[in-house]
């Protein structure tokens, strides 16, 4: 009978062991999925949210709930991100490049140059900015024929090329939201 008592005992021990388990692990899910707004203040009355891709080895907060998608293309792995708010889109690409592929500042600036071309856009700034090391481009480009403002960055490290993009229409972009946006783009590792 004892035994039958201790083995119901530790029965019920790992019992109560993998139920809250499942709750604890319940309860972190829960939490990564929420907004997080402890970096970012409160903008347009809601919390920013936040992406972090650990094989993308980035971090991000985007304004709004967004959405991601995977596919793999001639370049290599990628991984989109958008997320839209009333009418101004964000986005964060990032590919993980084939081991041939081009890297560093030159690289960047060839793809701005892509994006812009294929857009029909008109280059209004351009600067360098540094990450990790590498040196990326960042750019504002206009889109007249659409009425549109893109704010774009480029960088290209340890063979993934991250770009971060805030389209707006140009008579009401909202350069707060933009600004924090772009800031909030990190390379984790």
């Amino acid at each position: 009978m004892k035994s039958n008592l201790r083995i119901t005992a530790d029965f019920l021990k790992i019992k109560f062991f993998f139920i809250f388990l499942g709750l604890f692990s319940f309860i972190a899910i829960t939490k990564a999925s929420q907004p997080i707004n402890n970096s970012l203040p409160i903008l347009n009355g809601g919390d920013w949210v936040k992406y972090f891709a650990k094989p993308g080895n980035v971090e991000i907060y985007f304004p709004v709930q967004y959405d991601n998608n995977f596919k793999e293309t001639s370049e290599g792995k990628v991984t989109t991100v958008t997320a839209k708010d009333g009418s101004t889109d964000y986005l964060l690409i990032w590919t993980i490049l084939k081991d041939n592929a081009p890297t560093g500042y030159e690289a960047s600036k060839t793809a701005m140059l892509k994006f812009k071309d294929a857009h029909k856009g008109e280059i209004k700034e351009e600067d360098k900015f540094k990450s990790k090391k590498c040196e990326g481009v960042e750019a504002t480009i206009l889109i007249p024929s659409q009425s549109l403002t893109v704010n774009y960055k480029v960088i290209i490290v340890n063979k993934i090329m991250y770009q971060i993009a805030v389209i707006s229409p140009t008579a009401t972009i909202n350069k707060k939201d933009v600004s924090k946006f772009m800031k909030s783009f990190e390379i984790t590792n």
